[in-house]
């Protein structure tokens, strides 16, 4: 469970809006991509606190994925 299900929902279909963009979806390997987005649902179904573990991997995969607006934009409200 994340303390903020709302923005952890906004931050998921953040990455898959991305995801689908025909330039984006150039520059990265696919399934990686998925690999790690399909942890943040995972993370928000757990029953004890992970917030800090879900904020941490969004910055994680927003830099990753040179996508730094989306940590940005979610930051402090995770």
């Amino acid at each position: 469970m994340i303390n903020n299900q709302k923005t952890g929902l906004l931050v998921v279909h953040r990455f898959i809006i991305h995801l689908r963009d025909k330039e984006f979806r150039n520059k990265i390997d696919i399934d990686k991509y998925l690999d790690d987005l399909e942890y943040l649902p995972a993370l928000m179904l757990q029953t004890e606190d992970r917030s800090e573990d879900f904020k941490g991997y969004v910055e994680e995969m927003s830099n990753d994925y040179s996508l730094p607006f989306i940590f940005e934009r979610f930051k402090d409200k995770l």
